[in-house]
């Protein structure tokens, strides 16, 4: 293989000698003669990738060099102990492994000790395995140049998948598919397209052969061959030889230019050395060679990556005998604010004597609003808005999003009232403030600012439903019933949530009837009303004592399929407590528990407590029982409760138990249950047994 195409220099094996052995015999009879049995074996293996301009150093001990090579070869050892697979798929795993490794000479001498014959699917499906583009494509380029395989069309295709983002990359391939040619000439253009190529392979020590060659052979490389492969070498990191290019490059006497020191100072950034980017900077103003706007985008970029804001912002300021565009500016700011630094790039726009444009403007407002200063974001607004300047999109959406973010909805109003009136607002932001607002709590707010968009422009189906949503949380029907009246004559269909939200809101506001007239024009137009709105409509009839309501209710909800839920058997059962109809709660709890439903504390103490006060109280000491064997543990308010009713039914001992009972679990029982089982146990004639509770009474 080709020392030059593969990325190290060593000797070409069996299937470049052919190739090569022409050049070498016009050079030296007597290393043709050596080598003529050699060669003679291998003259029906032919090289298709190989170039005949490959530099084969024939003063480097050619001999020695070719049987080192030939010795390691697992060619020339047959029965070489190699793994072997018995798969297509452990033999792409095993390459896909191979080939993950930086050391590209590592990776070669793992694939050419590997026994796997490559095919093109092999190429093909450790492409689409490979996650790291330039080790697919170092992959590529070594498949080949192996001995008896050629890409074929499928190959190319997912190689040119991971690259064809690269507008030179078919014309690589092109160059690497012809060079075997004899025919083939290569020009400067190629040999740039070379150096590209071995660059996004990251082997810039093939691309730096290249260059080499193309001296040797008598052409001259230009400023684009240098910035290329300055650029290859810097993307990996290897600094010193990129100097030694840069030194040879004046040498010859191929002058820097904008894209030379451009890409010194941006490799100089992602390496890390800011210093040696701002040398390479200042000789560049030295020479005479003005800053492009990439310039200033890698420099600021970089350093501002790098934390060295002072850096960037001083770099900025000694280019006042230079005139720079707002690019240069928007480039320093947007550095700025994306690490934040937005105070720092606000202090810089106020003393630039550049122009901004609305960019200036529109990077600058996204920034502060980063960092929450929405009063200085919004003076911008102001200012550009007065110059005539119009943001884009998402400027005026950021601001105003953070400020109802930040709760404040008379800022954002303010705000949008101003962009209204200079008929710069896009319907996107108009519909994100109102919905912001809406579901923010001020959905009386959001309704007025709706009502004063709709001068201007129309809303959209979502802000309509977030405008109700919130309206009908806060009670406010009468503005619901106009948006909901508005949005069905604009042709937005209501979705379900929306009509459950406006259900919710008549049930909160006691307006039952609006509510199941809601719900049966639902069902009526074919729509299948979720178990949120059932449950919405038996909680609110519930809550108002509806009863024989609520569980017609529930009968319609599991008529529509929907099964009750724990709140709807709560919301039922605390119903029925409302109106000291114990036996209907009853039924539901029973209902609860089999379907294995856990009902709250609070929904059981209100029950037993409903019993009690119905002189019932026996039931309620049964229940406690049940749901003490069920984990639960009522507070001393239902103790209480239950004491005193138990000392009415004069089941004195059951009430003295209970109350031992809260004592003993740290609870203070109030003084009516107390003294009731005092007054009990003293009836019975118990006097024992009331001095020992009074002493634990206190």
């Amino acid at each position: 293989m080709s020392a030059l195409l593969l990325g190290r220099r060593r000797w070409p094996r069996r299937r470049i000698l052919e190739a090569s052995i022409q050049n070498f015999t016009r050079k030296s009879i007597v290393l043709a003669d050596d080598f003529k049995t050699a060669s003679a074996s291998f003259r029906a293996s032919p090289a298709p990738h190989t170039p005949s301009w490959a530099p084969f150093y024939p003063l480097r001990s050619f001999s020695s060099s070719l049987a080192s090579s030939l010795k390691d070869s697992p060619l020339s050892n047959p029965k070489a102990d190699v793994p072997r697979y018995n798969t297509h798929n452990e033999e792409v795993a095993r390459l896909c492994h191979m080939i993950r490794k930086e050391d590209w000479n590592r990776v070669m001498n793992a694939l050419e000790s590997s026994s796997i014959r490559i095919t093109a699917m092999h190429v093909v499906d450790v492409i689409k395995l490979e996650t790291t583009p330039k080790y697919a494509l170092r992959f590529f380029i070594w498949a080949g140049h192996q001995e008896g395989y050629v890409h074929n069309a499928f190959a190319i295709d997912a190689i040119t998948r991971v690259w064809g983002h690269e507008k030179d990359f078919k014309a690589f391939l092109d160059i690497l598919g012809n060079m075997h040619l004899e025919d083939y000439s290569m020009t400067l253009a190629k040999y740039l397209v070379l150096i590209k190529g071995y660059g996004w392979a990251g082997l810039p020590d093939v691309a730096v052969d290249i260059l080499d060659w193309m001296i040797k052979t008598g052409r001259r490389p230009n400023e684009r061959h240098y910035s290329c492969l300055l650029d290859a070498l810097l993307k990996e990191q290897q600094f010193q030889t990129a100097e030694s290019i840069l030194e040879k490059m004046k040498q010859v006497g191929v002058l820097c230019d904008v894209v030379t020191y451009t890409t010194l100072i941006d490799g100089s950034c992602k390496g890390g050395h800011t210093q040696i980017a701002l040398n390479y900077f200042a000789e560049m103003l030295k020479n005479g060679i003005v800053p492009n706007a990439f310039t200033f985008t890698v420099l600021f970029d970089g350093l501002c990556k790098l934390g060295e804001v002072d850096k960037a912002l001083k770099a900025f300021e000694d280019l006042k005998n230079i005139e720079l565009d707002t690019v240069a500016l928007n480039t320093l700011i947007s550095g700025l604010c994306d690490y934040g630094h937005a105070t720092k790039a606000h202090e810089f726009f106020i003393g630039a004597k550049h122009k901004p444009d609305a960019q200036t403007y529109a990077i600058l407002v996204g920034g502060l609003c980063k960092v929450k200063n929405f009063k200085d974001a919004r003076k911008l607004v102001d200012e550009a808005l007065a110059k005539g300047l119009v943001f884009e999109v998402g400027v005026c959406t950021a601001l105003l999003e953070s400020l109802c973010m930040e709760g404040k909805v008379k800022e954002a109003c303010d705000m949008i009232y101003s962009l209204l009136s200079h008929g710069n607002i896009p319907d996107a932001t108009c519909n994100m403030v109102v919905a912001s607002l809406s579901r923010s709590g001020d959905a009386y707010s959001a309704y007025k600012l709706w009502y004063d968009i709709l001068r201007y422009k129309n809303l959209s189906g979502d802000t309509y439903e977030a405008l109700l949503d919130g309206l009908c949380k806060e009670g406010r029907l009468t503005f619901s019933k106009r948006v909901y009246d508005d949005m069905i004559s604009k042709g937005f269909a209501p979705t379900v949530d929306v009509q459950g939200a406006l259900l919710d809101g008549f049930c909160r506001a006691g307006n039952f009837d609006g509510a199941w007239k809601i719900l049966n024009e639902l069902i009526e137009k074919g729509g299948s009303p979720n178990v949120n709105i059932f449950n919405s409509l038996i909680h609110g009839l519930s809550k108002a004592g509806h009863m024989s309501k609520a569980e017609h209710a529930l009968k319609k909800m599991e008529e529509a399929g929907c099964f009750p839920t724990a709140y709807t058997y709560v919301s039922l059962i605390n119903g029925y407590c409302k109106v000291h109809s114990p036996d209907g709660a009853l039924i539901l709890l029973k209902r609860m528990f089999a379907q294995d439903f856990a009902p709250d504390i609070g929904t059981l103490s209100n029950l037993i407590q409903t019993l009690c006060r119905v002189q019932r109280a026996d039931a309620g000491y049964e229940l406690l029982k049940v749901i003490k064997g069920r984990g639960y543990m009522p507070g001393a308010p239902v103790y209480d409760t239950l004491v005193e009713g138990l000392c009415k039914l004069d089941r004195i001992d059951d009430a003295h138990e209970l109350l031992l009972e809260l004592l003993g679990s740290a609870g203070k029982p109030n003084k009516l249950a107390s003294d009731a089982v005092v007054q009990g146990l003293r009836k019975l004639g118990r006097a024992e047994d009331v001095s020992k509770l009074i002493e634990m009474l206190g």
